[in-house]
């Protein structure tokens, strides 16, 4: 019967109170357990980042991501070694799609050719003329001041002033 594999993604989160050294070496005990028992793949080293919330008193962690391919037992043995390793805060191993097999997720902003940025005329909407602007009946109404501006100083509580009387 063949052997069927699978192409995984495994990120692991490693402790920076065990130092560099720590780091490194837990970093190549994994990628050395990868290469011993599948076909490994990319690996990113997505460095020293800031945890989103506390973990073991912990506010910092290594992120390295490793691809692979390799039958199904090998993901759950890299999960059981992960979760008795001193020095792993996480870890999360994944089964990749067939459409997801490629580059691994960056956490590096991809850079853009200078020919994708700049437009040519068939993409370019038109332009067009603003619409012409028409008068609305709220501006042609007149009101009340308009009118009579002579009374158009006058409060509305007190009654208009007939010519000849004072206040």
């Amino acid at each position: 019967m063949p052997t069927t594999t699978a192409n995984y993604e495994a990120v692991f989160v490693f402790s920076v109170t065990t130092g560099e050294d720590g780091v490194a070496a837990m970093q190549d005990k994994f990628q050395t357990l990868i290469a011993d028992n599948a076909t490994p793949g990319v690996t990113d080293v997505w460095g020293k980042r800031r945890l989103a919330y506390p973990i073991n008193d912990e506010l910092e962690g290594f992120y390295v991501l490793y691809n692979f391919e390799s039958g199904p037992d090998f993901p759950a043995e890299l999960g059981r070694v992960s979760n008795i390793t001193d020095g792993v805060l996480r870890s999360l191993i994944i089964r990749k799609e067939a459409g997801d097999v490629g580059e691994p997720v960056s956490l590096k902003e991809p850079e853009v050719p200078v020919e994708a940025a700049v437009l040519d005329e068939t993409t370019v909407p038109e332009k067009t003329e603003p619409p012409e602007e028409t008068e609305t009946p709220e501006e042609t109404e007149t009101t009340e001041e308009d009118e009579n501006p002579e009374e158009a100083g006058a409060d509305e509580d007190e009654a208009p002033q007939e010519e000849g009387e004072e206040k």
